[in-house]
C-alpha cells in the first residue's frame, strides 16, 4: 500500500513540476523559443510521463519503504540525477549538435522541483491519511495532467489574464487580448492594453491612411477592429457563418 501511495505521488510531483518549470523558463529563457515557455507542460509532460513509467514507478515499487532512499533529502538527489539522465537521453544529440542547452537546463529544473514536490507530498501527513482512508482517491493521480492543464491553460488566464499572458501559447494570448479589447469603445487609446498585453496580429492590413484592419476569432465570434496611431477607430463583433 505504501509503495503504491508513493508511486501515485511521484506521478503528481513530476507532472506538476513541468508547469512550474514553464513559468520559471519565462524569467530564465525570456528571449528563447515559445515552445520552451508556453508549450513545455504539454511537450515536456509527454516525455515526463514516459520517463516516469520506466524509471520512477518501477523502482518505487521495488525499493523497500524503509530504505534510505526515502529519508531526508535522498529523494531530491535522486530526482536531480534522474533529470540529468532525461536531459542527455532525450535531448543529448540535439544539445551537442546545436550547442543549445536550454532543454537540458529545463530538464534539470524540472527534476529539482520534482524532488522538492515529491518530498513535500511524502511528508504531508493529512494527505497521507486522506489517501489511506480512500484508496480510490489514489487513482485520481492518473488525472493529474488533465487537472493541471485545465488550471494552467484555462483557469490561470481567466483568473489573472495579465499575469498568465507571457506564459501562454499565441492562441490563448489572442483570446486574452480580445477579451480585454471588447470592453473598449472607439476613440479610446490602446497604449495601455498593448503595454499590458503585447499581442500583435501578424495578418493585419494597413491602408494608405495608416489605419490597421484586424479580424480575429474569439470562440464563435469574429472580432473586427480598426486602429490608427494605437487608437481604437472601429469595433465590430459578429457571429461566424457556418460552412455549408
Amino acid at each position: 500500500m505504501a509503495r503504491r501511495f508513493r508511486v501515485a505521488l511521484s506521478f503528481v510531483a513530476m507532472i506538476l513540476s513541468t508547469f512550474i518549470t514553464a513559468i520559471l523558463n519565462r524569467f530564465i529563457l525570456a528571449d528563447k523559443e515559445e515552445i520552451l515557455i508556453a508549450y513545455f507542460p504539454l511537450i515536456g509532460g509527454a516525455f515526463v510521463i514516459f520517463t516516469w513509467l520506466i524509471s520512477v514507478s518501477w523502482p518505487l515499487l521495488l525499493i523497500p519503504t524503509k530504505s534510505g532512499f526515502y529519508r531526508k533529502w535522498n529523494v531530491l538527489w535522486y530526482s536531480l540525477l534522474h533529470a540529468a539522465l532525461i536531459g542527455f537521453s532525450f535531448f543529448g544529440a540535439l544539445i551537442f549538435e546545436s550547442g543549445n542547452f536550454d532543454l537540458f537546463y529545463s530538464s534539470l529544473l524540472g527534476g529539482l522541483f520534482t524532488g522538492l514536490i515529491f518530498k513535500g507530498l511524502l511528508e504531508w501527513n493529512a494527505l497521507q491519511d486522506l489517501l489511506n482512508k480512500s484508496p480510490r482517491l489514489r487513482f485520481t493521480a492518473l488525472l493529474a495532467p488533465v487537472l493541471f492543464c485545465f488550471l494552467y491553460y484555462w483557469a490561470f488566464p481567466h483568473i489573472s489574464p495579465q499575469a498568465a499572458f507571457p506564459y501562454m501559447p499565441k492562441e490563448i494570448q489572442r483570446e486574452i487580448f480580445l477579451r480585454e479589447l471588447i470592453h473598449l469603445k472607439p476613440g479610446q487609446s490602446l497604449d495601455k492594453l498593448y503595454q499590458e498585453l503585447p499581442y500583435r496580429n501578424s495578418q493585419e492590413t494597413v491602408d494608405s491612411l495608416g489605419i490597421l484592419y484586424n479580424d480575429l476569432q474569439l470562440g464563435k465570434d469574429m472580432i473586427h477592429f480598426e486602429t490608427h496611431n494605437n487608437t481604437l477607430v472601429k469595433l465590430e463583433i459578429s457571429k461566424q457563418k457556418k460552412a455549408r
